[in-house]
């Protein structure tokens, strides 16, 4: 897995204060469960990743910061002059074989395995952008990397059981406690170890993709110059209704 302090690195950011790249103050979730399953799934992350991928990967950047024009199809710039404003999460290197990789986080509410989320997945908009945008800054990366999570549902705890008529209680059902929900009245400390014991032993089991799943995607010039289209598109409708003051 990571190292011990890279993980004290990553915990210490779930109850961190600071300024964002815009001049945004933040703060830690207000709710406890959240900054627990934080805690919990960042745990598991590096666990299960952690080691591979410093084998495999070089970092690049970390939160690569772009502010460049807006492209035609063709790569001319928009001739309003408005500009493509946002942060890469990720750029790594393969050790091996010196390719780039834009690496995009993403979390779900199903299972990040499931085939259904990838459908389509190549003509994404914004990761086809940091792509172009990768390129462009000069890092000829070979495709992006569509890294997923599944989010933990800490917001739907478990009602707590009625008693049977004996007044013994009932036993939480094997679904229960293997969903991730939190249990009725469960303390965040509590549910952050079952949470990330429940994590580990679907890893253990060969179930990893319940929770964590990857796919690689290149791009042609086609998609490119497709990505660049929509772009455009869209930020010629917003530059037009700014002008005239029409919105939906």
């Amino acid at each position: 897995g990571a190292s011990p302090r890279a993980v004290d690195e990553m915990l210490a950011a779930v109850d961190a204060h600071g300024t964002d790249s815009h001049g945004h103050a933040y703060g830690p979730p207000a709710d406890p469960l959240e900054r627990a399953t934080l805690r919990a799934v960042l745990r598991a992350y590096a666990a299960y990743w952690g080691e591979s991928d410093a084998a495999m990967f070089e970092i690049v950047a970390v939160e690569l910061h772009f502010r460049m024009p807006i492209l035609t199809a063709r790569g001319k710039p928009m001739a309003s002059g408005a500009l493509r404003d946002g942060r890469i999460d990720l750029l790594v290197r393969e050790r091996a074989t010196g390719a780039a990789w834009v690496l995009e986080h993403k979390t779900t509410g199903k299972e990040a395995g499931n085939d259904r989320f990838y459908l389509g997945l190549a003509l994404d908009l914004q990761v086809v952008t940091y792509f172009d945008v990768a390129r462009e800054l000069g890092h000829d990366p070979k495709g992006a990397i569509y890294d997923v999570l599944t989010r933990p549902p800490f917001d739907r705890p478990l009602k707590k059981a009625e008693p049977k008529k004996d007044g013994t209680p009932r036993k939480v059902s094997d679904e229960d406690s293997k969903s991730g929900r939190p249990r009725a009245d469960e303390p965040a400390a509590e549910y952050e170890e079952r949470l990330f014991g429940i994590i580990a032993a679907d890893v253990a089991e060969g179930n990893a993709a319940r929770w964590f799943a990857r796919a690689k995607l290149t791009f042609d010039a086609a998609q490119i110059a497709e990505g660049r289209m929509q772009f455009h598109d869209v930020a010629a409708d917003v530059l037009t209704r700014r002008r005239t003051k029409r919105w939906p």
